[in-house]
């Protein structure tokens, strides 16, 4: 048996919906698919040691409720958060679900860097850096639209 099937095995009864649910949706917004679930259940485990003590008094709470009603919003308020709060609760959760799929043998290849011409560089930059942009604005509308707490 694999790290990861006891991982799996062993904490299956304690994952909360919510908490499954919102692996599921990060890493739709990151490789756009779904995840085997062993993955997700080591996310889950990580976010249990990493944000246990913290998840319950962080600003961030309400956008993730958001976030776990309203899957869609996930780029534009990761978007703001990477501007204005880089250091909170969603950028770091989006980061573990990172460095889960980006370790995993099944989705490491998504992660490699690829081939440019200078060309094509530039314009993908370019392209991601007025999308970053579009998102930001977004996302800085809704911070503002929205209500702060529960």
């Amino acid at each position: 048996m694999t790290y990861m099937e006891d991982v799996f095995i062993e904490n299956t009864d304690l994952i909360s919906g919510d908490l499954r649910k919102e692996g599921l949706i990060v890493s739709r917004y990151l490789i756009k698919s779904d995840p085997p679930e062993e993955l997700v259940a080591l996310y889950c485990t990580a976010n249990q040691v990493l944000f246990l003590s913290t998840h319950n008094k962080d600003p961030d709470r309400y956008h993730l409720h958001l976030i776990l009603q309203y899957p869609f919003l996930l780029p534009f308020i990761d978007a703001f958060s990477s501007i204005f709060r880089p250091r909170g609760l969603i950028r770091k959760k989006i980061l573990v679900m990172l460095s889960i799929l980006e370790t995993s043998p099944e989705f490491s290849e998504l992660f490699r860097p690829l081939a440019f011409s200078r060309f094509r560089f530039i314009f993908t930059l370019m392209i991601m850096a007025l999308s970053t942009v579009a998102k930001s604005l977004i996302g800085l509308c809704l911070m503002l639209l929205l209500p702060r707490k529960k």
